[in-house]
């Protein structure tokens, strides 16, 4: 998973080439950036330290930030509608690229992206290309691992599974102690599929959903490996590994009660423990678990 920024004017492209580069680029007086991340998140305050570090070089160029949330990119629509100056916004990447950026309201950067790209990881710039134009550019990568309470793994015996078999033994000792090994929101759809997109890409590569999706016929989903992939997902309800009352948790619920300890882990993004920082403190013994546990399905 990856949070973009979408460029809606010049001066916010040409501030992103001077950020990523190191150098004073944009000439505006003030920008305007509408965020999907609340004031009081950490994240919210990095990008603030950015910005004011941005300003610090470059005096001409100050900034105007509207903290909106996750719904940001709806509300940013209505703004644009309304004829609002936005200069520059940012969601997770898949989000805008099938929102603003297809209904062409994305700024595309023209200028040498030589700089940029070499403080990115190859390709990332590119991934929501379009045509060859670029109107996004990655700022952060959400990795996605079994998040899990350490001590809780040690106190019901076990460690960190290798195998699919493994972590299924691993829910049975927990679940033989009254506790659940993972969890997950019951009213969060995505976090349902990470599950089985997990497994479909340990079987046919990371871009096997993309490519699914893609078959406009729908015989991408003729694959062997999804339908097992589909099944090895539902076994995580039917071994108890996910705890039944998930299926009503309203979110964050179902995290809350890693915090609680009532449930060991959750297969999640990497901002679960930032999430969970007030509530599980910063002494919380998180580790994220290797990808192997998923790898169920064969290979090709």
């Amino acid at each position: 998973m990856v949070n973009t920024i979408l460029w809606r004017s010049a001066a916010a492209a040409a501030l992103s080439l001077g950020m990523m580069a190191g150098i004073g680029a944009a000439n505006a007086a003030e920008l305007v950036f509408w965020s999907m991340w609340n004031e009081p998140e950490p994240q919210a305050a990095a990008l603030r330290k950015v910005m004011d570090n941005y300003t610090k070089a470059n005096p001409d160029t100050t900034f105007k930030v509207v903290w909106n949330g996750r719904q940001n990119q709806t509300k940013l629509r209505a703004a644009l509608q309304a004829g609002t100056q936005v200069d520059f916004a940012d969601q997770d990447g898949d989000q805008l690229a099938g929102g603003l950026q297809k209904e062409g309201l994305g700024y595309e950067i023209a200028a040498d992206l030589g700089d940029t790209k070499a403080a990115l990881l190859p390709g990332v710039l590119d991934l929501y290309a379009t045509g060859g134009k670029i109107v996004q550019v990655p700022y952060i990568y959400n990795t996605v691992n079994i998040w899990y309470n350490k001590e809780m793994m040690t106190e019901a015996g076990g460690s960190v599974p290798q195998t699919l078999d493994e972590l299924f033994t691993l829910c049975g000792k927990l679940k033989e102690s009254g506790k659940h090994a993972l969890v997950t929101e019951g009213n969060v759809g995505f976090y349902q599929v990470l599950y089985f997109s997990h497994l479909l890409s340990r079987a046919k590569g990371s871009d096997a959903m993309i490519k699914a999706f893609e078959v406009k016929d729908g015989s991408g989903w003729s694959d062997p490996a999804v339908l097992e992939a589909a099944k090895t997902a539902r076994k995580f309800w039917d071994a108890g590994c996910i705890a039944e009352d998930a299926r009503g948790f309203q979110y964050p619920a179902g995290q809350q009660t890693i915090a609680l300890g009532d449930t060991m882990g959750e297969l999640v993004g990497s901002w679960l423990p930032t999430e969970l920082t007030e509530t599980a403190g910063a002494d919380f013994p998180w580790v994220p678990s290797i990808s192997r546990p998923l790898r169920a399905v064969p290979a090709r």
